[in-house]
């Protein structure tokens, strides 16, 4: 049909076990989450050529509600107050929407030129490591709310899907031709939960 695809992929393609990521590193994905986005990367590579594949991680931005990201939902527990588990094991990079639509709109704009270039596999991610539970600190400090309720779990929790423990992505090819710019997770985190207060 003449145009160019880009297919939103996911950090969760690896295991986790080798990170840093590069875009031809092979992929592993752990759960069904992974598996799904991975055999979309295949089928749409097999029948079509003209495409990019941008792989990027767990992501937060503008929300109508908590639930609507993984990051934003951590929030719920922040402001409950009462006595709770959560993660202090798996490494996330947790990345802003308005960044990763940056990435996107320039990958859109030069494959108006030159499709070539933007053909394949890209990664963009944030630039910052946390755990579920450092994100937790860091929303109650950005809004002045006690977190000694939360307690940090260090190993993988019980009951809950496998999860990579670092699959932090390589963009280096990205930034290379791309600007990416990276919006601080402190910064971004207390724009998108301003509201909710």
């Amino acid at each position: 049909y003449g145009c160019f695809l880009i297919y939103i992929s996911t950090d969760y393609v690896f295991d986790g076990s080798s990170p840093p990521y590069k875009p031809d590193a092979k992929t592993n994905p752990l759960n069904d989450y992974g598996i799904s986005k991975r055999d979309g990367e295949e089928k749409c590579m097999g029948v079509y050529k003209d495409m990019a594949i941008l792989r990027v991680p767990i992501l937060y931005g503008e929300i109508e509600n908590l639930d609507e990201s993984a990051v934003t939902t951590i929030f719920k527990l922040v402001q409950s107050g009462i006595t709770k588990q959560i993660s202090d094991f798996e490494r996330r990079y947790p990345t802003h929407t308005n960044d990763v639509a940056m990435v996107i709109k320039q990958i859109a704009e030069k494959s108006l030129s030159n499709r070539q270039v933007c053909q394949g596999i890209w990664h963009y991610s944030g630039k910052e490591c946390f755990t579920k539970y450092t994100m937790a600190l860091v929303m109650g400090e950005a809004f002045g709310i006690d977190t000694s309720h939360l307690k940090p779990v260090k190993e993988a929790m019980i009951g809950s899907a496998p999860r990579p423990y670092d699959s932090e992505l390589d963009f280096s090819k990205t930034s290379a031709i791309f600007q990416c710019q990276a919006t601080t997770f402190k910064d971004g985190i207390y724009d998108v939960l301003k509201p909710f207060i």
